[in-house]
């Protein structure tokens, strides 16, 4: 049978890489080795294994999460804040996928549908300071000038 072939990937390509996991399972993901140590101390233990990991995976290069879905696409920010660490404040970048609500459709328009959804900084901004209750040692402490970045799968993270 003939196929048309659009393009040749790698199957590695293909399959999710750690993060990108991480991603999906939690809906958030630090950008930085040293957010990934302070928000997901179970992952990594060391800022050179972070850095490796982040920097091989999906989610540092942005636009070429083709794996994720693509409502986790339009639902992405990235968040810009600073946190103190080492005695400085520093602006660092995370990923969250924002919960999406319903999806309806208009009545003018039936094949036009449209998803709500929020997005709640307040949430994002608790969860960056005090971390996921479930990881053990996560978590900024004070969080300032919690803001959306530019589009999160257009951006490129910070290391």
């Amino acid at each position: 049978m003939e196929i048309p072939v659009d393009r040749y990937v790698r199957f590695d390509e293909l399959l999710l890489d750690r993060l990108e996991v991480e991603l999906i399972r939690n809906k958030n993901i630090p950008l930085s080795p040293t957010g990934l140590l302070k928000m997901r101390p179970d992952l990594f233990d060391t800022y050179n294994a972070a850095k490796k990991a982040l920097h091989k995976s999906h989610v540092y290069l942005g636009e070429s999460l083709k794996s994720i879905p693509s409502l986790y696409k339009a639902s992405s920010f990235t968040v810009e804040f600073k946190a103190l660490n080492n005695d400085r404040w520093n602006t660092h970048k995370h990923l969250f996928i924002a919960d999406m609500g319903f999806t309806e459709r208009l009545e003018d328009a039936t094949g036009i549908q449209l998803i709500t959804g929020s997005v709640p900084l307040d949430k994002w901004q608790v969860l960056l300071e005090q971390g996921d209750p479930l990881i053990e040692g996560s978590g900024w402490g004070e969080v300032r000038d919690l803001q959306i970045a530019d589009s999160a799968l257009t951006s490129k993270p910070d290391t």
